[in-house]
């Protein structure tokens, strides 16, 4: 049975506006600038992540008191078919895990457990602990993120085949496609069922 590992932002989280409008306010910079920083950070997980600027400026306390207090930040038809899928749910995610449960409420407990930066630096080595401590075949896992940078990252643990690119994110198609057209697409939340059917 596969193993289902989710991105947060972008996936799970309609997070994107939230960020932009958060580094626009607290950055003292245009909320264009904002999402172009964001956008041009999804593309390589190599550079100084949104996250570790927040700790650096102190920022982080106050993002996520910003976060917590917004109000439809979960793409509902996203989970709605992640609970339909069979198998192990897991979601890594460069927020800080507890936002991730809070912003996720009742359904927390879809998930087996839910990986941050303050429990894994890398979402390889998140991908890794799953594998390791939960005795989970790398084989078996389905990675499902929204960001050119992820698939970079990750493709170095995964092969191609169990990694899934969602167009609803971070990155758009066209971005996803001009980098490589050969990578495994999900053009709308429906198709997160098709996961389940892979053998």
């Amino acid at each position: 049975m596969k193993t289902f590992v989710f991105d947060f932002d972008g996936v799970i989280g309609d997070t994107f506006e939230a960020y932009a409008t958060f580094l626009s306010k607290f950055m003292k910079i245009s909320p264009q600038k904002a999402r172009l920083y964001m956008r041009e950070h999804s593309l390589n997980n190599g550079k100084q992540s949104i996250i570790k600027m927040f700790v650096k400026n102190f920022y982080m306390q106050r993002f996520e008191k910003y976060l917590l207090n917004q109000e439809d930040l979960l793409f509902e038809d996203v989970l709605k078919n992640i609970h339909q899928l069979p198998g192990s749910k897991y979601i890594i995610s460069r927020n800080h895990s507890r936002i991730c449960t809070d912003l996720l409420a009742d359904n927390v407990h879809e998930f087996t457990q839910i990986y941050g930066y303050d429990t894994c630096r890398t979402k390889v080595k998140a991908l890794q602990d799953i594998v390791f401590k939960d005795g989970v075949s790398k084989d078996d896992i389905v990675f499902v993120s929204d960001t050119l940078g992820d698939y970079k990252e990750v493709v170095s643990y995964l092969e191609p085949h169990q990694i899934w690119l969602d167009t609803w994110g971070f990155n758009s198609r066209e971005t996803i496609e001009d980098f490589n057209s050969n990578i495994q697409l999900l053009l709308e939340p429906s198709d997160i069922l098709k996961l389940g059917e892979l053998k």
